[in-house]
């Protein structure tokens, strides 16, 4: 048995107290954070349920306020879709009476546009927005089948919300679209415009260079504005010569289900096409009336009428592309001089003569008699005499008579043109044309013949 001294047992009952302290300690520091954890986190949560209740109280608020614009919106419509003026006008506020007037125009235009047109006023809000006192709606509108939509705005003052003039501050945020090839830049109203353009402006770069170099074309820039321009421009600023501005088309009617629309389509494409041509040109100039600017000019609507998806009536550029080959509208551009004629088409499609060209001499023909009739309007005689075969003094004589007569007011269309063969074999271009003298439609009949390589009119 073992024994022990009085000092060991003093010793252990020691450690026995020491550990017993230490274990009521550490508990009472445990308690002690736990109570802090639980007091925390029960401020947290009341914290969380103050803030959640705030934040659902403003949705609440702006859910309210949006509501009554939106009530406010189809209070405005259905008053135009009434004819009722005094609700109408009642919901227009300004401090001039310009608005007023403007107002009252757009009413009566609404009443009008219901007689003559197929009019559904639906409603329908496609976007709306609040920036305190502030508000923007898009509202729709179908006329004869198709969706249109409205930009109005308004201004929330202590008697509720109210129609007010455009606020194009109040346009969204500055955004861009970017890529190596071109930048747009607008503000978000016009969102869906900037992505319509850059689906289109990158399918109008990848086809026209195939047919134009586009190796260190500059960085196209397109700006959206809330400026109502006339048209789409070039900013004249060199530094910026690629930078085009186009108009928000919000700021009037607007397509609902193409917010860009055919129009902007067509003025956004041609000043492109036009750029793109002038550069492979080296910006040289072709002078009228030479075929060159017939050339240049047909290219043109052709390039753009591929761009658009419509036909531009290029007869003689789209025979080329289909019969010889595309890249052979590069070469036209390649060898085209200020003042080329059209002999030029025969060294570029290697033919002998243009009577054996595949070609359809259409547009070539109503340019050729435009161009007549405006040399003549213009008394510019030597340019006109450029234009005939005068090696026949029967031709002579009927040119100069209607030149003298200076016929140029009736409305002509060419219709149709063949090649046939001259009493000697020689082959001619007849050209059937349509005239609208007075009403009424009269046939003629027009005869190009080949001197030097150049049509020239022998009739």
């Amino acid at each position: 048995m073992s024994l022990k001294l009085d000092w060991d047992i003093e010793s252990e009952q020691g450690k026995h107290q020491e550990h017993q302290e230490d274990f009521k300690q550490r508990s009472r520091r445990y308690l002690g954070f736990f109570r802090l954890l639980l007091i925390v986190s029960l401020f947290t949560a009341i914290l969380g349920l103050i803030v959640f209740g705030v934040l659902r109280r403003w949705e609440q608020v702006n859910a309210r306020v949006d509501q009554l614009l939106r009530d406010t919106v189809q209070a405005e419509v259905a008053a135009l879709r009434i004819g009722d003026f005094d609700s109408y006008i009642n919901i227009q506020r300004s401090a001039t009476d310009d608005w007023y007037v403007m107002q009252e125009q757009s009413f009566n235009e609404y009443q009008q546009l219901k007689i003559n047109a197929d009019v559904t006023l639906t409603g329908k809000i496609i976007t709306s927005a609040v920036d305190g006192q502030r508000g923007r709606i898009q509202v729709e509108e179908i006329i004869n089948s198709v969706p249109f939509v409205r930009t109005w705005f308004y201004w929330r003052y202590e008697d509720g919300w109210r129609h007010v003039p455009s606020d194009y501050t109040f346009w969204g945020e500055f955004a861009t679209i970017e890529n190596p090839r071109f930048a747009i830049r607008y503000h978000t109203v016009d969102d869906p415009v900037a992505q319509e353009l850059a689906i289109d402006v990158t399918r109008w770069l990848d086809d026209a260079c195939t047919i134009i170099e586009c190796n260190d074309l500059p960085l196209l820039t397109f700006d959206i504005v809330t400026d109502k321009l006339p048209e789409v421009y070039w900013a004249p600023n060199e530094q910026s010569a690629w930078q085009m501005v186009l108009p928000s088309p919000y700021l009037g009617q607007a397509r609902a289900d193409q917010a860009f629309g055919k129009a902007l389509q067509v003025d956004t494409a041609t000043l492109l096409a036009n750029r793109l041509v002038d550069r492979a040109l080296d910006n040289e100039q072709a002078i009228y009336p030479s075929d060159a600017y017939f050339l240049r000019s047909t290219i043109v609507a052709w390039i753009v009428g591929r761009f658009v998806e419509v036909n531009p009536e290029a007869y003689l550029i789209e025979s080329i592309a289909m019969n010889y080959g595309r890249e052979y509208i590069a070469l036209v551009l390649q060898n085209l001089q200020p003042i080329s004629d059209i002999g030029i088409l025969s060294s570029v499609l290697n033919e002998p003569s243009l009577v054996q060209a595949n070609l359809d001499w259409r547009d070539f023909v109503d340019w050729r008699i435009r161009t007549e009739l405006e040399l003549i309007q213009h008394s510019d005689e030597a340019n006109w005499q450029r234009l005939y075969d005068f090696s026949d003094e029967t031709v002579r004589q009927a040119a100069y008579a209607r030149y003298g007569a200076n016929s140029t007011s009736s409305l002509r269309r060419v219709v149709d043109v063949s090649h046939i063969a001259d009493l000697d074999g020689t082959t001619q271009l007849q050209a059937r044309i349509e005239l609208d003298v007075a009403g009424q439609i009269i046939e003629e009949i027009v005869y190009f013949r080949l001197v030097n390589n150049i049509w020239l009119r022998s009739s």
